[in-house]
Order: structure tokens, then sequence, then C-alpha cells
């Protein structure tokens, strides 16, 4: 026997907002790449935000999902400011050991949660093109090591690593995915970028 639903497919929504507003909800299956058509959608998106508000600055969040070098190297190229998760590896581990040490002896000193940021160049083995500005978050919680990672285009002149856009940039993937889910009916994975201007 076969299951009723065995050859339905599994979708892999992209959605972009704009703080709540929806810009974009386009429904994928989910046999891709997680950022696969987020550079068309953003070019769409950006092309038009432009034309109504020439000098307006754009900032793109995503998760790890997004950091991809297609997208990076795009917004670069179209002025477009980023903040994407980086997903956790050794060697960027390796960045921040120091860090991480400070704050585990701290936390056993207090048991309170303890943070620390490290700014510095990182550029993958392979896929991407150049070195990118990473922000590191060694943090140290009850349930141990936590740390975390960001790539981004903003300047460290002229962005403190502490801020909340770097610190927590899933912070509002979060909030805008639990709002997709409240929306779809049928749950399942959702991916989300949200441009801020």
């Amino acid at each position: 026997m076969s299951s009723p639903i065995r050859n339905v497919p599994i979708l892999l929504p992209l959605y972009i907002f704009c703080g709540e507003p929806l810009l974009r909800a386009r429904l994928r299956v989910s046999n891709i790449d997680g950022a696969a058509g987020s550079k068309e959608e953003l070019q769409r998106i950006v092309g038009q935000i432009r034309q109504a508000w020439p000098g307006v600055r754009v900032l793109v969040r995503g998760d790890s999902g997004f950091c991809r070098e297609e997208l990076m190297a795009w917004c670069e190229e179209a002025g477009v400011d980023y903040v994407l998760g980086l997903a956790k590896n050794d060697r960027l581990r390796a960045e921040i050991a120091l860090e991480l040490q400070e704050v585990a002896e701290e936390y056993q000193g207090t048991g309170k949660a303890v943070r620390r940021f490290k700014e510095f160049e990182y550029q993958t083995r392979e896929s991407w093109s150049r070195a990118r500005r990473v922000v590191g978050k060694a943090e140290h919680l009850e349930k141990g090591p936590s740390p975390r990672f960001v790539v981004t285009s903003l300047k460290s002149d002229g962005v403190n690593p502490k801020s909340e856009t770097l610190v927590n940039p899933g912070c509002m993937q979060r909030m805008e995915e639990n709002e997709c889910r409240r929306r779809s009916e049928g749950g399942g994975t959702v991916r989300s970028i949200s441009g801020k201007w």
C-alpha cells in the first residue's frame, strides 16, 4: 500500500519581509538549496524600492541558509548591506577559542550567562571569492557554550559588534518564521530574508 500523500511534493517556501509586512511569498519544491531564488527576488524587490526611494539604505538579514557567495556578491555590487548567520565550523570556533575559554571561566564564577565578541576577517576554503568581516559571539549559558557567527558587509567603524543588528540577527528571523507558521495551514519549513529600510 502506498500513502495517499506519498507523491505530494514537500514545499520549501521563501518569505521576504520588511519588518512585519510580507513583501514576497514564493512556494518552491524542497529538493533545492534553501537560498535558491533569493538573489533574483531581492534584485526585483530592491529595484522597486529604489525606484520609489532612490537614496534608501537596504539591509538584508537572514540565517545561515542564505550565506551564499552569489547573494553576498550581489549585495556588495548593488550597495545592499547584509547580516547573515554563518554556520559554525572548527576554523570559526578556533577564532574565538580564547573568548570561549574566558566566558566559561567567568560563568563558573558567577553562574550567570556571559558574552564576548570578536571581529575578524574570514574566507571559506572554496565557496567565497574573498575574505569578509565576521563577528563571533562567544557565549556561555546554563546549558554550556553557545558560539554564534554572522558575516556582514557593515563596516566595523560604524557598527558596534554588540548591537542587536549583529548580535541577534536570528531573533527577528524567528519572529518572522513564527508569523509565517501562523499564516500557513500546513506548517513545514519556512525560510525568510528580512530587508530593512
